[in-house]
């Protein structure tokens, strides 16, 4: 019964056809891998352009709702996959007293407001949004 060319025949197509899907397999593996690759790095990218957008002088980005936002664009395998913490941020300490730059008794202060033209000419019609102060010493 084995030496059925008929059966010969089909028995080669299905070997053909097992090495087709295992190569196609070998693919979509190495596809996956380059896709979750890719995925990391763009993560670290959007974390890094994240940190420089909302640096210390601005508000600080909470991973949660980014996560949240990002989380839909993960496929579901990726999602299981085993995930370190998310790296926290070390606290603010605001600077003591003793840590503040003071000017000495001794020398004179010297304060100058720089204000535009237009600003003077019709002050109700401005609102101050902030201050800057620099301290150098001549």
């Amino acid at each position: 019964m084995m030496n059925d060319p008929a059966l010969q025949t089909q028995i080669h197509l299905l070997q053909e056809q097992v090495a087709s899907l295992q190569q196609a397999l070998e693919q979509t593996r190495q596809a996956l891998e380059q896709s979750r690759r890719e995925n990391t790095i763009l993560r670290q990218k959007l974390d890094a352009l994240a940190r420089r957008f909302f640096g210390k002088k601005s508000e600080q980005l909470n991973a949660a709702p980014m996560e949240l936002l990002l989380s839909g664009l993960v496929d579901s395998a990726v999602s299981q996959e085993k995930k370190e913490p998310p790296a926290r941020p070390a606290p603010r300490t605001s600077p003591s007293a003793s840590q503040r730059i003071r000017t000495p008794d001794h020398l004179e202060v010297v304060r100058q407001v720089i204000e535009p033209e237009l600003v003077l000419a019709e002050p109700d019609q401005w609102k101050k949004i902030g201050e800057e102060i620099s301290r150098r010493l001549a």
